[in-house]
């Protein structure tokens, strides 16, 4: 019989707010590997229990979550944040702490470049979704006038300027480089800029309500250029922000790799699926997480998990997972897909 005293693991993302779909996603699966560990025994006889927190993509919520977590004793690692800014936001509380976090989803290089010990992703990084970009762009489409946008975010900012910096070392720098905030996605001088310039490709550096919104008003105006993204696209409400499924049809965008043709992530995305729950994004990253966290506490204590993590390998939804001494995965995990125009995307290019 499991103790009654379960093992609690924080969890903490935009669970509400423009970005909660990317929340939802880390929340169903990081659920479903609870429950999963928790039917064959849970860790040493002990349930695993997730702790909610929202920080709705706010550094300040942030901060205030991870003071939180690491102040209650109780809470034995973290999974998120979510967002790339609310993780470098909240990061160093963590590290601080020596308490393990593993965010699903948050790719800018500078999470893991502070050589904290205890900071790990289940995702890639910016800089090298930005070079399999930037190759897609220039070997694939041909592309020989690349226009980039991208909101003045964290992340916009992060995967844009990685997108850039290779481009320009392949001999095709972008001909313009153009940060939005939320206000400019419809802007009238902007969109007669790039009309005037007429793109072969517009890159767009950002998370999916944002990306989709300018989609759907380059849309309107008849600009027909190649639309091409980031992972931040990988969420219905990019479809739906876009105006519909014929909108995003033929749009491509850097994910990672579709882990599908392994065994127990059929079984895990059977299991989403029979709960009408349709596994895009970043609900497989989160899944990872739970089981790296699960695997650091079968083989070492609390204080430990790190340390462990850091020297071994954990097989996971997403395959085998080794990080180098950053928290990052020794591997390249982005592909590009393409979308169709029943709203969904498929594996088009591997690297």
């Amino acid at each position: 019989m499991l103790s009654a005293e379960p093992i609690k693991i924080g969890i903490a993302g935009p669970f509400s707010g423009p970005y909660v779909a990317a929340g939802d996603q880390q929340w169903q699966g990081a659920m479903q590997a609870v429950e999963d560990i928790n039917k064959k025994g849970g860790i040493n006889g002990n349930n695993l229990v997730l702790i909610n927190a929202d920080d709705a993509c706010t550094n300040q919520k942030a901060e205030q979550i991870a003071k939180k977590f690491v102040a209650s004793h109780e809470i034995t690692a973290v999974i998120g944040h979510n967002c790339s800014a609310t993780t470098l936001a909240a990061a160093k509380i963590y590290a601080d702490a020596k308490m393990l976090m593993i965010t699903p989803a948050s790719t800018t290089p500078e999470i893991t470049e502070h050589n904290y010990s205890s900071i790990f992703r289940t995702c890639g990084r910016d800089d090298t979704q930005g070079q399999v970009a930037a190759d897609f762009m220039i070997h694939k489409l041909k592309a020989k006038k690349i226009a980039i946008f991208y909101t003045n975010t964290v992340y916009g900012r992060g995967i844009a300027e990685s997108t850039k910096n290779a481009l320009e070392k392949l001999g095709n720098p972008p001909i313009l480089f153009q940060p939005l905030d939320h206000d400019q996605i419809n802007d009238a001088f902007l969109l007669n800029k790039t009309s005037a310039i007429e793109p072969d490709v517009i890159y767009f550096g950002g998370l999916h309500t944002d990306a989709g919104n300018f989609l759907k008003y380059l849309h309107e105006h008849k600009i027909n250029a190649i639309f091409m993204g980031s992972d931040g696209l990988a969420s219905p409400d990019f479809v739906q922000a876009a105006g519909g499924p014929n909108n995003v049809a033929d749009v491509y965008m850097t994910f990672f790799d579709d882990p599908s043709t392994r065994s127990e992530a059929n079984k895990v995305l059977k299991e989403l699926e029979n709960k009408h729950i349709t596994p895009t994004g970043y609900t497989l990253n989160s899944y990872a997480a739970v089981q790296a966290i699960a695997t650091a506490l079968k083989n070492a204590p609390p204080a430990k998990m790190s340390e462990w993590l850091h020297q071994h390998t954990v097989d996971s939804v997403l395959g085998p997972l080794k990080w180098d001494k950053n928290g990052d995965l020794n591997k390249n995990l982005f592909i590009v897909y393409k979308w169709n125009d029943d709203g969904g995307y498929d594996v088009y290019w591997r690297p």
